[in-house]
């Protein structure tokens, strides 16, 4: 057993993913309005907030024990700014079955970080089980769920600049929710999968098809296995040709950080065989 270290404040104070694509839209001084949905202990919230330190953020999430940890993280990393909603959301106000996932990997069995608490879905698990083998679905909890357009209205939101969606499956339900304040959305960074890790979520060609549909421009596309995520822009807010300009930008940077990841992985076999 590898007896490994992984901290949660290693990972928090790490760059967010997208940051590079972020500041290509928004100046870090900006108010904007971001909303963290699927928040799970409320990293990326707290990376966002880095970046943007002016910004209001709206965190979601409906698992007990993770909300536990994303009001001590916040606390942690003193956001000034934000509310927690302890809640799904979804395309509908109503009560609904939550399937909380728990686990983790044996060769991290001392690590400050919780594996298994990041899957939990409105969905019943599909191929998630199969593909991700130390991740298990033995409780299952009642949760309220609310609409985007409700949070609009309740917010008295005009535009959401920057929303992160990571609810396991149900990221298209999120958007249809939304309603015609879909169009209130500037920028979308979700999760998409290829295949059912969860019972009849929409996959991947069919979210695709919806932000195309809804005026969304894709930007960034990180799914490169089964499941990943993908970055889009509402044009009509930035402007058809600045989107374009940013898109070639951004390919052309990912792909010569990629060429120097694997210049970097075949230096170290090199020097592996060598030594």
């Amino acid at each position: 057993m590898k007896n490994v270290f992984f901290d949660r404040e290693t990972f928090i104070l790490q760059p967010h993913t997208i940051q590079f694509e972020l500041k290509l839209f928004f100046d870090p001084n900006d108010e904007i309005i971001i909303c963290d949905v699927g928040s799970c202990e409320g990293e990326d919230s707290v990376k966002y907030f880095r970046i943007f330190p002016n910004s209001k953020i709206f965190a979601f999430e409906p698992v007990p024990q993770n909300i536990t940890y994303i009001k001590s993280n916040f606390k942690k990393y003193n956001l000034q700014n934000f509310k927690i909603y302890e809640t799904v959301l979804a395309d509908c106000d109503s009560e609904i079955i939550l399937n909380v996932s728990s686990g983790n990997q044996s060769e991290y069995k001392f690590c400050d970080w919780d594996f298994g608490n990041k899957s939990s879905s409105i969905y019943s698990p599909k191929l998630h089980t199969k593909l991700v083998n130390f991740i298990s679905f033995e409780n299952q909890i009642k949760v309220k769920s609310t609409t985007l357009k409700y949070i609009f209205k309740e917010e008295s939101i005009i535009n959401i600049d920057i929303m992160q969606l990571d609810v396991q499956g149900a990221e298209l339900l999120v958007l249809k929710g939304a309603e015609d304040k879909i169009n209130n959305i500037k920028v979308i960074w979700l999760e998409v999968s290829k295949v059912e890790f969860y019972e009849g979520q929409p996959l991947e060609k069919e979210v695709s098809k919806f932000m195309k549909k809804n005026g969304f421009m894709l930007i960034k596309n990180s799914l490169y296995g089964l499941q990943g995520d993908k970055l889009y822009v509402k044009t009509n807010f930035f402007g058809f040709i600045k989107c374009i300009l940013i898109k070639i930008i951004i390919l052309y940077r990912d792909f010569y950080l990629r060429i120097i990841e694997r210049l970097i992985r075949l230096f170290n076999i090199i020097l592996g065989i060598i030594n």
